[in-house]
């Protein structure tokens, strides 16, 4: 009888597994090691974490596109970018401004190599 209570149990608790999981991934970093502000917020806001997302996929996407002495400019602006968000702290729409901001950017250069921007 226990035995068919912990299996009930593992089975409810699936579902809620399924959802904390893609939760996690649903950013371009690991979660369990977020201590800025900036992060934290990220982490916990999922329209954050997609923002966050987008921006990692077309950031690489650009980088592995363009020729190295470009991709190092627009490596250097995504440091930029990092800093300015994390001055954000919790504050959702400056994070959220920033994330477009650099998405824009970001944008411009994928039309330099005829890439779609997301």
């Amino acid at each position: 009888m226990a035995w068919n209570r912990l299996l009930a149990l593992s089975f409810g608790l699936l579902p809620v597994a399924f959802f904390w999981a893609s939760l996690a991934d649903a950013q371009s970093f690991n979660c369990r090691y977020a201590k800025k502000p900036a992060e934290v917020a990220i982490c916990q806001d999922g329209n954050l974490a997609r923002l966050d997302e987008l921006m990692a996929s077309t950031y690489f996407n650009v980088t592995n596109n363009l020729p190295p002495r470009k991709a190092s400019i627009v490596k250097a602006e995504q440091s930029d970018f990092l800093r300015e968000r994390n001055r954000c702290g919790y504050n959702f729409n400056c994070i959220s401004g920033s994330y477009n901001d650099r998405l824009r950017e970001l944008c411009d250069w994928a039309d330099m190599t005829g890439q779609p921007c997301y």
